[in-house]
């Protein structure tokens, strides 16, 4: 009977042991352990949401310097074949039609002289037809002048252009090339100048007090 009482006793804190095993997290011990997970969770997805941030700003810094790179570049080459460089480039520009517009300031303006292209066709055809005989007066002198010289000159504008919601471009504004030559590429054959354009080595006129001639000036960026 001991031994059997003994077995009951065993049995009892057995089962008490077990049920105090089982027992479960209390509401309390629920809430702090969602809290302390969410401050875990919300410290990673910031960290995260940061590191992605600063790469896209190192992968914007990298793009710009690399766009502002081949822009200087271009620019320097450009300025370097120039034959005349305006100090102030207000005294030039403020005499084209539309330009600069209230968006656009000035940066850089100078004469360039630009070399006919035998590969071009019109530029053929007029080098294959004699001056004497396709023209008369001063658009023969004009045509025996620009076979010497084998170029013209054209007046080059840079200016930083303000950038708005609906433009493509990225960033807050851009450089944009204005050029005025004296022929186009359809001009050239019968030695039509482009309206507004004033040869800046004539009597009446020179590089540094350069005056816009007859017509309106197109607008012509590159």
């Amino acid at each position: 009977m001991a031994k059997k009482a003994a077995m009951n006793s065993m049995l009892t804190w057995l089962l008490r042991a077990k049920r105090t095993g089982r027992r479960g997290f209390t509401l309390v011990e629920l809430l702090v352990a969602i809290v302390v997970g969410s401050l875990v969770v919300g410290t990673m997805l910031f960290l995260v949401v940061e590191l992605l941030k600063i790469n896209r700003r190192e992968e914007i810094l990298t793009q710009t310097q690399q766009d502002m790179r081949r822009a200087i570049d271009y620019i320097t080459r450009d300025a370097g074949e120039a034959v005349f460089i305006y100090s102030s480039p207000a005294a030039v520009i403020d005499q084209l039609d539309g330009f600069p517009n209230a968006s656009e300031v000035p940066v850089l303006a100078f004469w360039r002289l630009d070399p006919l292209d035998p590969n071009n066709a019109n530029v053929r055809t007029f080098f294959n037809n004699a001056c004497s005989t396709t023209f008369s007066g001063v658009k023969q002198n004009e045509c025996n002048t620009l076979k010497l010289r084998q170029g013209y000159y054209t007046l080059v504008v840079y200016a930083q252009q303000q950038n708005t919601g609906n433009d493509i471009w990225g960033g807050r504004s851009r450089i944009v090339r204005y050029e005025l030559p004296k022929y186009t590429a359809t001009g050239l054959t019968s030695l039509t100048i482009t309206p507004g354009y004033a040869e800046p080595t004539g009597s009446t006129n020179d590089f540094e007090n350069w005056a816009k001639g007859t017509g309106t000036t197109p607008r012509t960026n590159m």
